[in-house]
């Protein structure tokens, strides 16, 4: 028995059990587990000095009167059951130093500091009824505070965030899985915004292997760690269950890829150089046809088709997926009627599923992409106007709507929008085909405008940068329109101020501080009503000052231009791509070529001293003379 000592509330009486591998504390009523503590990390916690190669975790403090016997117990456990020699510290901590270091590395102010912030209902099996928090996302963390004295209760890195979860049946539910196996479940009446919002934080952070899905992740699936990508073999073993499932049960065999395949791509999908090496382009080529072949108007769970999805955007973010798109026979038609027949369902899941996996085609997301694949991906996913248009109707419908709902929808289709029309994005995109959508997205410019009053600095940014290309590639008439709606729908003083007070170290924050500073010049150009407004607004002076001729310094980086397409068509094409058939047939050829120079000196030596043979220079150069023949003959040469 023992006390939980917390600074958001008094001390608990909690019951502590020390098992194999963690530290569990226990329901005090009910003597159910309740989250547990990895001994390697606890420990630490209980005055003992853990290995010197981890970060100072985060610190939990415990009271009990059997204080001795725990740590004896600890040490004992940690040496018996997973190998760890765990000594005492010399100087024990006091609770002054528990109050100050108790968030350990994450105690910093940017990752503490609150960028946004949500009121949910936690539900845990700590309280028997839902327990208000103040859910914070900071640039590093996800903060989780009391309301009543807005002290810290729990924080975790976004990298330690695996999956989020949107419960299916009741719209307000969501769980976030980590990846060291903890599980907590917030309810909230703004799910999908703070969804949208997390999301965003998490693929900021670096963490580019988290997803949104409806089914929470099966541990029993998955073929190793959460904490550490799964080896080749494991991949290429899932890749071959979807094309013949082991059990007869596709379903499944899409769960049990979705679980070990990371999200940001198969991450072993080119093919080693070796005679023996396995085909990885027609594993996936093989996957891909298999998720297509399936009929989606079957009355099939929601949570099966975003699977679905799910594993096509695993497969398309690999090099060989995504050039698979205008290669494979047959991809681009049955891509089609699937995504359209799952836009039809309504289902949010859904919906954001499809759209994901359709960003992954238009923007590669591997390393050492064709910028001319790119076009042709593009060309064929724009080439139906009816597509477009139900696209925009969907996007329409969901900024419209003021439920609070599909904020992950409208974060997805924005993504698409701008790989089709911001630059650098646009640059591969077909005239013809860039105006036309062009032209429809601004006769819906007022819904843009909307969508800077958004929590999510995702949809914020999203929107600006379609906003961005409306003025600068559109005609004067529609620059014209949208500088007016700027100003009646109040977003020139928004961005103003964005511009003007935005002061951070996050390149979300500062990405969004420099496309503010770029919309209110495009909103104030030649605009006489927006100048008499900042007339108000700014000193006289100031302005006077904006007039300057001098030169506008630029110390300040490109947030916007991430990509050099010039410089990347350049290094393209200077270099001299060689037929893959030919590559492995030269390996294959220098291997063989190796191995007899290697060999040729100790048959040779057998058969003199055995039967005296004098010419082994002769034969050895006759041989050796032998082995371009036999190369070229390999190459067809």
């Amino acid at each position: 028995d023992g006390f939980t000592i917390c600074i958001a509330h008094p001390p608990l009486p909690i019951p502590l059990a020390l098992s194999t591998f963690p530290i569990a504390s226990l329901c005090p009523y009910t003597f159910l587990s309740l989250p547990s503590y990895p001994s390697l990390s606890y420990l630490s916690y209980l005055s003992l000095s853990p290995p010197l190669s981890l970060p100072l975790p985060l610190q939990h403090l415990f009271a009990s009167e059997h204080r001795d016997e725990i740590i004896k117990s600890a040490i004992e456990h940690a040496g018996n059951f997973i190998g760890i020699t765990l000594r005492l510290r010399k100087d024990p901590l006091t609770f002054e130093n528990f109050v100050t270091d108790r968030l350990g590395k994450y105690g910093s102010d940017e990752s503490i500091t609150s960028l946004a912030e949500f009121v949910v209902q936690k539900i845990s099996p700590r309280h028997s009824e839902p327990v208000k928090r103040i859910l914070c996302l900071t640039e590093t963390c996800l903060v989780e505070r009391d309301p009543a004295s807005y002290n810290i209760v729990t924080i975790k890195p976004f990298g330690e965030v695996f999956a989020l979860i949107c419960d299916a049946e009741n719209p307000q539910v969501f769980t976030i899985e980590f990846i060291r196996g903890q599980i907590r479940k917030y309810c909230s009446t703004d799910r999908d915004s703070l969804m949208a919002s997390l999301l965003d934080g998490v693929r900021a952070s670096g963490n580019r292997d988290v997803c949104v899905k409806m089914a929470p992740t099966q541990r029993g699936q998955r073929w190793g760690l959460l904490s550490m990508p799964v080896d080749e073999e494991v991949e290429s073993l899932h890749l071959k269950f979807l094309a013949t499932p082991p059990n007869g049960n596709f379903a499944d065999a899409v769960f049990r890829f979705n679980a070990n395949v990371s999200y940001s791509g198969v991450l072993h999908a080119v093919t080693q150089d070796g005679l023996f090496s396995e085909n990885k382009e027609k594993l996936i080529s093989n996957a891909v046809l298999a998720l297509l072949s399936q009929e989606c108007e079957l009355p099939g769970p929601n949570a099966e088709l975003e699977s679905h999805f799910q594993a096509l955007r695993r497969l398309v973010a690999s090099k060989a997926g995504f050039q698979a798109f205008t290669q494979l026979p047959k991809f681009r038609e049955k891509l089609g009627v699937k995504t359209v027949k799952a836009l039809k369902r309504n289902n949010n899941g859904v919906t954001h599923a499809a759209i994901d996996m359709l960003c992954a085609l238009m923007c590669p997301m591997h390393d050492d992409y064709d910028l001319r694949q790119e076009q042709l991906n593009k060309a064929s996913l724009m080439s139906s106007k009816k597509f477009l248009e139900n696209l925009l109707e969907k996007f329409v419908s969901n900024v419209v709507r003021d439920h609070g709902t599909g904020a992950l929808v409208i974060s997805s289709l924005l993504d698409f929008l701008t790989f089709a029309l911001c630059a650098p994005y646009s640059e591969t995109s077909e005239g013809q085909q860039f105006d036309m959508l062009l032209e429809m997205v601004a006769s819906n410019g007022r819904t843009l405008f909307k969508l800077f009053q958004h929590p999510s600095m995702a949809i914020v940014k999203g929107a600006g940068l379609v906003m961005k290309a409306i003025i600068e590639e559109g005609d004067k008439e529609i620059a014209t329109k949208m500088q007016e709606l700027a100003l009646s729908e109040g977003a020139l003083p928004r961005h103003l101020h964005t511009s003007m007070f935005t002061i951070s170290s996050d390149q979300r924050m500062l990405t969004n501080r420099q496309l503010s500073r770029h919309l209110v010049g495009l909103w104030t150009a030649e605009n006489p009503i927006a100048m008499s407004l900042l007339k108000r607004i700014l000193p006289t002076g100031l302005l006077a000052y904006l007039d300057s001729p001098d030169a506008v310094p630029e110390k300040d980086v490109d947030r916007m231009h991430i990509r050099d397409n010039v410089k990347i068509a350049t290094d393209q094409f200077g270099q001299q791509k060689v037929p893959d058939w030919q590559r492995v047939a030269g390996k294959a050829a220098k291997e063989v070529e190796k191995f007899a120079k290697e060999k040729a000196d100790i048959v040779l030596m057998h058969w003199r001293d055995k039967m005296g043979i004098a010419q082994k220079e002769v034969r050895r150069d006759s041989l050796l003379a032998f082995l371009p023949l036999f190369r070229g003959f390999i190459l067809g040469q």
